[in-house]
This record gives C-alpha cells, structure tokens and sequence, in this order.
C-alpha cells in the first residue's frame, strides 16, 4: 500500500470509528449520523473524481450543525450551506486564494455562532470552533507547505490529518459531555430572581435557545398542568423531557428536539425549577398579604365613615334639632337678635363638630360642601372646580373635603393669607389632583393635622406634597388614584 492509499485510508477509518462510536451513545447520535455522512462522501469520492471533495462540505456542515443536525441558531443554515458548497467546488479548491478565503470563513463563521448561541449552549459551540480551526488548518497549510517546497506527500498528510482530528474532537465530545460547573452555576443564575411562571418560560427558553419550550407543572394529583393550571393541549413535533427533584417529579419540558437535555442538565434545571417555584410561591403570598392589608385599610376607613355619618346623623337629629326649636320659641322675646345669634353660634359649632367628623358629601355633592367652607373663613377663598361634578368614589370624597378643611384651617390659623386656591382637578386621568394655596407668610411645617392627612392619603394609595417658602405662601398637594376605592360613584 503506497502512502497517498495509507492517507486516504486513515481519514476514512478515523471517521468510520468515531461515527459508531457516537452512534452507541443516544445523546450523540445526530453527530454519528453526520459523521458517516462524512465516512461515506470520503469513500464516494475516491471511487468517483468529480465528488472527490464533497467530503469537505459534509465535514463543514457538521461543525456548524455540532451537536445537534441542523445549525442552530437556524440563521446559520445559510452559512453552513454556502460554505459547504463553496468548499466543495472544483473551481475553487484549485484557486489558493479562494481556499485561503473558505478556511478563514468557516473559522469566522463558527466563532459568529458561538457568539449568536445562548450561554448555556456555548459548550459543544466551542469545541465546534476547535475543529474549525483544525478544518481551516487542513485547507491553509497544504498551500504553505507547497510553497515552501516540500515532500510531495507531505501537505496530502496534513490534510488527511486534520480532517480526521476534527472529526475526533466532535466525536469524543459528543460522547463524553457533561454539563460543567459554570453551566449549572449561569443556570442558576439566570433563573435565581424569577417570581412568576411566565418570566420563568421565557428564561428558560432563552438560557436553552429553544423559544418553543414550554413548562407543564405536576399538580397536588400528579398530573401535569400549564401555567394556569388546566390541562396542557398535546405539543405536537416536541421532545419531552421529566423534571426531577429528588426523584420526585415536579415539572416536565417540552422542547425542539435539537436540543439535548442529558441527565444531568436535567437535574441541574430541576434545581433551579423548584427554586423558582418557590419564588414564585412566595411572592404570590406577599402579594396576597399587600392586599389584604389594604383591603384591610380601605374596609377600615370606610368603616370610620360609616361611624362618623351615624355621629352626624345623631347630633342632627338630636342637638340640632332642639337648637332649631330653641330658636323658634325665643323668636317673640325682645332679647330675642342676641339669643337667636347664641344658639345659632352653638348650632353651627355643633354642625363643624358634625361636619369635622364627616363632611356631608356623602350626601350631598363636593362643590357644595367646599363652598360652605369657604363662607366660613374671613379671606377670600376661589374654588376652580370643573372636575369635582365629575364621577368618583364617593369614599374619596371626605377625603378631598378634610385635605381642603386642613389646609385653609392651617392657613387661617398661622399664615394670615389674604387670599387662598383650591382646585381639584385630573379626574379623567385616573387621579384625582386637589391643590390648596395661600399667600400668606410661609414657613409651614407637617405638624400633627397634615401628618394625619398624609397617613389617610396614603392609605388610600396617594401622596401628600407641602411647599412652603419663608414670605412667599403655602401650596399642600394631594394626589389620590381613583381605583383605590371599589365603590364608583
């Protein structure tokens, strides 16, 4: 046997081994199938000339399908066809220049890949870069050996050579892998902060580089269920993958079947999966508890208006009603001016005593209610109301009437304004936006009345702003969302 027949015939045992091998192992048979693919373009090519490189395009598609039998991510496809093609043809592999330009491509296309591929796929995408590199070598170096000048034999060796090294690489890595350290650990990581099934797909899906996949959950009976937790409709065309725990089952995968999920990974993906899930549990508890506390807080406040209109309603129909007799006896009595004028100061203290409790907009409309607190302080008070005839929650409304009473009451009693703003505004937005200002001296402070305030807005969702500048006036503004309160107006 002359030695060309030696190095042609090395190549091709080298490639039919590492094909068996790789078929004997279930998790690398798509590279066993390419890899006699290759074995048989060889053979092929030394009983028929014309295909005598057809071997190079089968060897270049199985670098950029590795590990699976198709190129993912899929836009290599392309890549993997033209350069394969290119490598092939006679008219090129005879030209130096044009099998210089294929070895650098295959190189700068397999690195491109390693770099478009989810982090978690890199693995077996790097060692395809290795024997890219041994591919390039195979095609550069036989044209730098004969310029060099050379044993006749010795570039054919090298070629031989690295073809059947890259095959090697892709077969005992096929073969061997095993989910390393860092992939567990970047697994971990991307999966780590989910709080939600949905956000957990979509990571998964992308740490695998399989948007298709999609997560069935075992229920308290065993069965499998989808994120809503109804019976999944059958994924028809999907590889499933169980999802242990401990060997007890927790979730199945189901996915493109070019994606290979050993044992390993896939107890790796159960670990994370189960501490997703408790993420995701315990984030639906603290969810559940904010809502309770503020259904809580709203029942409570409603609770309080309830109580303040029966206070109400009791001095109006107690107290009040006997000012209102009062007054209709001592009407004839000379004295009568003074007397009515006392009763009707004690009736109205009464009323603000009332009314402190719980402004009549429950019954009544807003603007009105403003407008009789504006007739009772000395300084001019402009109401800009066009948004408090508008629908909303009744319960917001002693709301905006306590913000208004606090603010003026504050002003009256420490600013000494000559003048004072209140505007409520923003109803078609979803929020409600009540602005008080005065011009009076400034320098306020949130003292025990616009502490209460703000404790109440805030209860119902809202905020509470007080600017107020030395010598230039006082502006509180207070912003309530409409759907705080379930109760529509």
């Amino acid at each position: 046997m002359t030695a060309v027949q030696i190095a042609d015939a090395v190549p091709l045992a080298v490639f039919l081994v590492a094909a068996a091998i790789a078929l004997a192992r279930p998790a690398a048979r798509p590279t066993g199938v390419l890899l006699a693919v290759v074995a048989a373009t060889w053979l092929v090519g030394t009983w028929v000339p014309a295909l005598l490189w057809v071997h190079r395009a089968a060897l270049i598609y199985v670098v950029f399908a590795f590990p699976a039998l198709v190129p993912r991510p899929k836009t290599f496809i392309a890549v993997a066809g033209v350069l394969s093609v290119a490598s092939a043809l006679p008219v090129l592999v005879i030209d130096e220049r044009a099998s210089v330009a294929i070895g650098a491509a295959v190189v700068v296309g397999a690195v491109a890949r390693f770099t478009a591929t989810p982090r978690l796929q890199r693995g077996p995408v790097g060692v395809a870069i290795g024997a890219a590199a041994l591919i390039s070598t195979g095609l550069i170096a036989p044209i730098a050996l004969r310029s060099a000048g050379s044993a006749p034999t010795m570039p054919l060796f090298v070629y031989c050579a690295c073809l059947a090294m890259a095959a090697v690489v892709l077969a005992v890595y096929a073969v061997t892998a095993t989910p390393d350290a860092s992939t567990v650990t970047g697994l971990i990581g991307d999966l780590s902060d989910v709080i939600d099934t949905g956000t957990l797909r979509v990571r998964l899906a992308q740490a695998l580089g399989d948007p298709s996949l999609r997560i069935r959950y075992v229920d308290g009976s065993g069965q499998l269920v989808d994120d809503g937790g109804l019976p999944p409709l059958h994924a028809g065309g999907s590889t499933r993958t169980p999802i242990l725990v401990e060997g007890r089952p927790v979730a199945a995968l189901l996915h493109d079947p070019a994606v290979r999920i050993n044992r390993a990974l896939a107890e790796s993906i159960g670990s994370v999966i189960d501490l997703a899930l408790r993420n995701v549990q315990l984030n639906d508890d603290v969810r559940s508890r904010a809502i309770a506390i503020a259904d809580s807080r709203v029942r409570l406040m409603e609770s309080e208006e309830a109580a303040r209109r029966d206070v109400e309603r009791a001095l109006r129909d107690g107290p009040i009603r006997r000012f209102e007799r009062a007054s209709q006896l001592i009407r004839h009595r000379v004295d009568a001016r003074e007397l009515l004028e006392a009763v009707g100061r004690a009736s109205a203290d009464v009323r603000w005593f009332g009314r402190g409790l719980l402004p009549a907009a429950h019954e009544s409309d807003l603007e009105r209610d403003l407008t009789d607190l504006a007739d009772d302080f000395p300084f001019r008070i402009h109401l800009d109301l066009e948004d408090s005839a508008m629908p909303m929650p009744h319960a917001l409304r002693p709301t905006i009437w306590f913000a208004c009473a606090e603010a003026v009451t504050n002003a009256a009693k420490h600013a000494e304004p000559h003048y004072v703003q209140i505007s409520v505004r923003g109803v078609k937005s979803g929020a409600i936006t009540i602005t008080i200002t005065d011009d009076g001296r400034g320098g306020a402070h949130v003292g025990s009345g616009l502490r209460g305030l703000a404790e109440r807005v805030e209860a119902l969702g809202g905020s509470l702003e007080l600017a107020s500048p030395v010598g230039v006036g006082t502006t509180v503004r207070v912003r309530l969302p409409l759907n705080t309160m379930r109760e529509p107006a």
